[in-house]
């Protein structure tokens, strides 16, 4: 992540975050070490509120239009690593209706 003082990597094989300061010349680290969870706990989550949903112990934590949003940048996350272009996060009622 690029920003106006100072650029924000994280490599996810040694899961260490780093702060390169574009005002001074020093570099900060952080180990994150959450290869424990996956996606830091959130797959957890929402697999646990599911399943109490289903059981009928709870409400849904999230929206269907919430759902297919984080599945729609998923895909289009994909396709930008896979054509190193920016791709767009949106649609239309239309796109959601099965043909």
């Amino acid at each position: 992540m690029l920003g106006y003082n100072g650029t924000i990597e994280f490599d996810w094989n040694s899961e260490e975050a780093k702060v390169h300061m574009h005002n001074a010349p020093r570099v900060e680290s952080c180990k994150v070490g959450s290869s424990h969870m996956s996606h830091g706990g959130g797959d957890a989550a929402l697999a646990d509120n599911f399943l109490r949903m289903m059981k009928g112990e709870g409400a849904s934590g999230t929206s269907l239009a919430d759902g297919l949003l984080s599945a729609l940048m998923c895909v289009r996350a994909k396709q930008s690593a896979e054509s190193h272009t920016f791709q767009p996060i949106s649609w239309t009622t239309e796109q959601l209706q099965t043909k």
